[in-house]
């Protein structure tokens, strides 16, 4: 990886010292480089951030770490997996503020990692979470569903997000047929038993401890798995009409490149 590659080179230059120069005693040589040629400790984090949340738009918001390795080689801090920053120990040797302001509503993975020159790493992950500015419980939205009658299991799922998270309710067609407790970030999923054909509102309602909730509706069409020819006997007949008007066009337009080429 790349946060390795400081490391490797580090590491590398060692070795050959130590081939190249068997009649220097070690000692020595680590008061002279300021390099130990041994060390099985990982970098320790003696600091770390919390999860943090906070209401969208809102400032003053930092991620803080303090770590100590006498061999620390890199630091590197990802986003949701992707590498946002990393210094080889230029800037940064024994602490990294990163602030975290400007972020839309969502949960994110922020993960520090650091790699001392003997490839030994240490990592801290800290979940950030961006709520609504109101306070009131955030809840993603789901696309009106088009389903096939006979299904034996649909589902509909949500994720909401609020720093004190309470109760939900589901309704369908405005009848209760689930609740519960839920929690920040983690899905709710609604499962829903074979459903006749027909239209359906599905609705969920989410409320915190504060008092405040929020809702989103999902549309459901159920379709027949199968159509009936009986019931459409004209778009069957207009099916076959085309279809052969298709192979017909064909071997006529086949008919005419061949006498073309003649």
């Amino acid at each position: 990886m790349r946060r390795n590659s400081y490391a490797l080179i580090i590491l590398g230059i060692l070795l050959i010292l130590s081939i190249l120069g068997p009649q220097i005693d070690k000692t020595e040589a680590v008061g002279y480089h300021g390099l130990v040629l041994q060390d099985t400790q990982p970098p320790e984090i003696t600091t770390e951030p919390e999860d943090l949340v906070y209401a969208e738009g809102t400032t003053g918001h930092n991620l803080y770490w303090e770590y100590f390795d006498e061999n620390l080689a890199a630091v590197d801090l990802y986003l949701d997996g992707a590498l946002i920053f990393t210094d080889p120990i230029g800037n940064h040797p024994t602490s990294l503020s990163w602030n975290v302001d400007g972020l839309s509503i969502g949960i994110y993975n922020y993960t520090l990692y650091l790699d001392d020159i003997f490839l030994q790493s240490t990592t801290s992950t800290v979940f950030v979470t961006v709520t609504t500015v109101d306070g009131t419980p955030y809840v993603s939205h789901q696309f009106d569903l088009f389903l096939f009658a006979g299904m034996p299991t649909n589902n509909v799922t949500w994720i909401g997000l609020d720093s004190d998270p309470d109760t939900y309710i589901v309704y369908l067609n405005g009848t209760e047929i689930d609740s519960g407790t839920w929690s920040s970030g983690v899905p709710i999923v609604v499962f829903l038993a074979s459903l006749q054909i027909g239209f359906y509102n599905l609705t969920i309602v989410l409320t915190d401890d504060l008092g405040y909730s929020t809702s989103d509706t999902v549309l459901l069409y159920v379709l027949p798995s199968t159509i009936p020819t009986n019931t459409f006997p004209f778009l069957y007949d207009v099916v076959m009409i085309i279809s052969i008007g298709i192979v017909l066009g064909g071997v006529v337009l086949i008919a005419i490149i061949a006498k073309g080429k003649r």
